[in-house]
């Protein structure tokens, strides 16, 4: 019985990708994800707390849910409706935002091949332990579980476009359209998660020597992915909206109608995109920590990135072709355009709307994963990197 009961578990993992070996690896996800998650967000799990746009919810629901929908934000009710997500209950939002965030932890590991305890470590802190996440607890309480729903389901499209790219079926590439369809539907901001991290893979393949066209080839069935996601989730929020007769939100900063009405040119939000990724590793922002040490850990970051970049380089110096180099540089230059792409499509942002920046400080263990140790002369003394 145990063996069938295994043999079973075992078609189950396999048929989406994973090995039965991966369990361990997802009980450390949940359990590091969960142990962050309490640490830093267990306040909003044991106390009520409705402020800000909570009060809009504690009063009115039906009518919150009528503004998530204007908002182009259709799934997010149904959500909410099928869960029993309450602002009541603050400790079930918790533990389940926690669950889908493990399983947002599992997958990226799973794409990254971070199976050492200390990256999974590192990666669930990353993921669960930012602004983004505890902005959301603090003061949109109703919508953390949905949003890390919608985390979860922007990374499980990433993967199963990765399954598309190794066996070539379309019901995979079909699969995860309809999880950014999903995605978009809860959240419209977790959109770029799935480019950056297309993004980040393709860099990887580069690495890994798989070809400039095999690379390109798949990134352009990612590009794909995400478009047709992307029409399918405009022609279903048109009909919800005229089926609830809830007319789409103009004007607004979180309005979906920006997308089209934003008069901006593209040098514009290009110019204004890089300012926000200035602004967020080296200006001062809110913050409960003393500026120069936020400002000191991100330059720390950021230097320790590009000393593994520049021992990556050297290391695969004569091993890539041209072509291969030019497209790991141009996908290298859109990664900061990707992490802030809300504000190429919107001329508001807010903490909430860039939670792909977090993926970002996963380099360092991105570039260590594929940088052999190389030795730096320094008047005569030899120093490893």
């Amino acid at each position: 019985m145990n063996k069938m009961m295994k043999a079973g578990e075992k078609g189950l993992f396999s048929r989406f990708g994973f090995q039965y070996e991966d369990i361990l690896l997802l009980k450390r996800g949940l359990l590091y994800t969960f142990l962050f998650g309490l640490l830093a967000h267990g306040f909003m799990l044991t106390n009520l707390s409705v402020s800000h746009d909570s009060v809009f919810n504690f009063y009115d629901a039906i009518q919150a849910h009528q503004h998530q929908i204007e908002l182009g934000r259709f799934l997010e009710p149904l959500y909410r409706e099928l869960t029993g997500s309450c602002l009541l209950m603050p400790w079930s939002l918790g533990l389940s935002a926690f669950f889908w965030l493990g399983i947002a932890v599992f997958l990226v590991c799973k794409l990254f091949d971070f199976f050492d305890r200390w990256e999974i470590v590192l990666t669930a802190g990353i993921m669960t332990v930012n602004i983004s996440v505890t902005a959301t607890a603090a003061a949109y309480a109703p919508w953390l579980a949905a949003d890390m729903f919608t985390l979860m389901m922007a990374v499980f499209g990433v993967w199963c476009w990765r399954l598309y790219c190794e066996s070539h079926q379309v019901s995979r590439l079909a699969l995860g359209m309809a999880a950014v369809v999903v995605s978009l539907g809860i959240y419209q901001c977790y959109l770029s998660v799935t480019v950056v991290l297309v993004i980040m893979i393709s860099i990887q393949d580069l690495v890994m020597k798989k070809g400039a066209a095999k690379v390109f080839r798949d990134g352009c069935s990612g590009a794909g992915m995400v478009a047709v996601g992307g029409i399918v989730y405009y022609i279903l929020m048109q009909f919800s909206s005229r089926l609830s007769s809830v007319p789409l939100l103009e004007g607004k900063h979180d309005s979906v109608t920006n997308l089209w009405d934003n008069q901006e040119t593209i040098l514009q939000r290009m110019f204004f995109c890089l300012k926000e990724a200035v602004t967020h590793f080296f200006a001062k922002d809110e913050n409960i920590y003393p500026y120069p040490m936020i400002w000191t850990a991100n330059f720390l970051i950021v230097c320790v990135s590009l000393c593994l970049a520049v021992c990556l380089v050297i290391q695969l110096r004569g091993e890539l072709k041209k072509e291969e180099w030019l497209l790991m540089a141009f996908l290298v230059v859109m990664l900061p355009f990707a992490s802030y792409m809300v504000r190429l499509l919107n001329p508001y942002v807010h903490d909430l709307m860039v939670y792909s920046v977090w993926l970002l400080y996963l380099l360092p263990l991105f570039l260590r994963k594929w940088t052999n140790k190389c030795i730096w002369r320094w008047g005569g003394v030899n120093i490893p990197v």
